[in-house]
């Protein structure tokens, strides 16, 4: 996993702590040469696993200025319905 990879797992599975899960997270970058729009996959690993995709944009941004407000409620938006969902499976 590279280093971009591993930065966008662990400030997913640190969101998701934060609600009270505690799943593990695959992310699966876009191609290096991605358009607007293009999305990271993530695999939650809760049972059976949630798949979902996240807006490579947001990840960019959120990554490189995690203390940004407007960007932080934007990741987190962005996060709950995933979160919901794997807990939802997992209970």
């Amino acid at each position: 996993m590279d280093d971009r990879s591993k930065k966008v797992r662990d400030a997913v599975m640190d969101t998701f702590r934060g609600w009270g899960g505690y799943w593990n997270v695959t992310p699966r970058a876009p191609a290096a040469d991605a358009e607007p729009g293009e999305s990271w996959k993530l695999r939650v690993h809760s049972h059976p696993f949630t798949h979902a995709e996240l807006d490579v944009d947001l990840v960019d941004a959120y990554l490189d200025d995690p203390d940004d407000e407007e960007l932080a409620g934007r990741w987190q938006a962005a996060l709950r319905p995933i979160f919901d969902q794997a807990r939802g499976q997992a209970g």
